[in-house]
């Protein structure tokens, strides 16, 4: 409604403006607007706009009706029945892609794609439950509660790596299986999985499992020299009448890694090796 001015008249007492009645239900109506407009209800605890409140308790707590907003330049704060507090972003143009969720058990949901510092993490995947991105590898939290590391993806913890890596090795021919994280490393322990078919056996894949510990005396400073590792490789086992593959190790003379050697026996094609390593670094 527009303001509704009173007509007082060109001068006084000329009969020419609003009768009492009329200038009184103009004020009437000004004051009635000026109220809704301003969400002023005669109490002070309490903005109403419509059917819609934002009460203001006496300890301090600001309780906003369902699905409605405190708004800044670029962010709004919306209190919904479909979360506890949603933050999103004005700036966005689709703003239901940007929006952190604080549900009423206090979990936070993530946008698709939202980044956290450099990494990016993206909640709610078909797959996955959620995934941590950093300069393309992936680490994905399952729905089952199952981590699932990138490709050749390290667990450190101090100078300790984890990992499993995978290879394809040519038949008969020595070829590096695996190569430690650091030249550094002087313990390790290895879990080999070698899968290959047998020259002919048309029943398929065998496989062979061993265990091998490597020790090594790091660079030592640097003062001695690398030193050769030495590798012990124990509990194998196979499901064909001869192993698949023999093992040796070396440290390269160029990187001063140290590196596992596999040499596949007996085969009509190529061997696959998986193995699981556990490295510990020196202490010098």
């Amino acid at each position: 409604m527009t303001q509704q001015t009173i007509n007082v008249g060109a001068n006084a007492n000329d009969r020419k403006g609003d009768s009492l009645r009329t200038a009184f239900q103009k004020v009437n109506a000004n004051f009635t607007e000026l109220f809704n407009s301003s969400g002023f209800t005669g109490t002070t605890d309490r903005l109403v706009n419509g059917n819609k409140s934002a009460v203001l308790s006496n300890t301090g707590i600001l309780t906003l009706p369902f699905s409605n907003y405190l708004e800044t330049t670029d962010v709004n704060l919306k209190v919904g029945s479909q979360g506890f507090v949603t933050i999103r972003s004005n700036a966005a143009s689709n703003l239901t892609d940007y929006e952190w969720t604080f549900d009423e058990v206090g979990i936070l949901n993530l946008p698709e794609c939202g980044a956290v510092g450099a990494a990016v993490i993206q909640p709610n995947d078909t797959t996955f439950g959620i995934k941590l991105i950093s300069n393309g590898n992936t680490w994905a939290y399952g729905t089952d509660g199952a981590l699932t590391l990138p490709e050749d993806g390290n667990v450190r913890q101090r100078n300790s790596f984890t990992r499993t890596s995978i290879v394809l090795a040519p038949t008969a021919t020595e070829t590096v299986v695996w190569t430690a994280n650091q030249d550094w490393t002087s313990a390790i322990k290895l879990t080999i999985q070698v899968e290959g078919r047998v020259t002919g056996d048309n029943t398929g894949w065998h496989v062979q499992t061993c265990e091998a510990t490597i020790a090594s005396r790091g660079y030592a400073n640097g003062t001695y020299g690398y030193g050769d590792p030495e590798m012990s490789v124990y509990g194998i086992i196979y499901t064909s009448t001869s192993p698949l593959a023999t093992f040796g190790v070396q440290r390269n003379p160029t990187t001063r890694f140290v590196e596992v050697l596999a040499t596949g026996t007996d085969l009509n094609n190529n061997i696959t090796v998986s193995i699981h390593s556990l490295e510990i670094g020196t202490a010098d």
